[in-house]
């Protein structure tokens, strides 16, 4: 990982102490962020680009699930009062 390479030798320390540190900072910056730009930061790190595409996809694919949760329980709840009525 280049990341790991820069950190070993910009600082001096070991590769174990380094792998230590990347852990650290990148569970500090996870924390932080937003799920579905957490979930690409350590793709970024391997080299891989970051994707809004993949980004957008995967919320509006949460949004969707919502949505048909919210649905789902609107129905249940509406077709429970209807039997009560009639």
């Amino acid at each position: 990982m280049e990341v790991l390479k820069q950190i070993m030798e910009k600082t001096g320390i070991s590769e174990e102490q380094a792998k230590g540190a990347l852990e650290t900072v990148m569970g500090a910056l996870k924390g932080k962020l937003p799920d579905g730009i957490a979930a690409q930061l350590g793709g970024l790190l391997e080299g891989k680009e970051f994707s809004l595409t993949d980004l957008a996809t995967d919320k509006l694919g949460d949004l969707k699930d919502e949505a048909m949760d919210t649905l789902s329980d609107l129905k249940d709840s509406a077709t429970g009062l209807l039997g009560k009525i009639f």
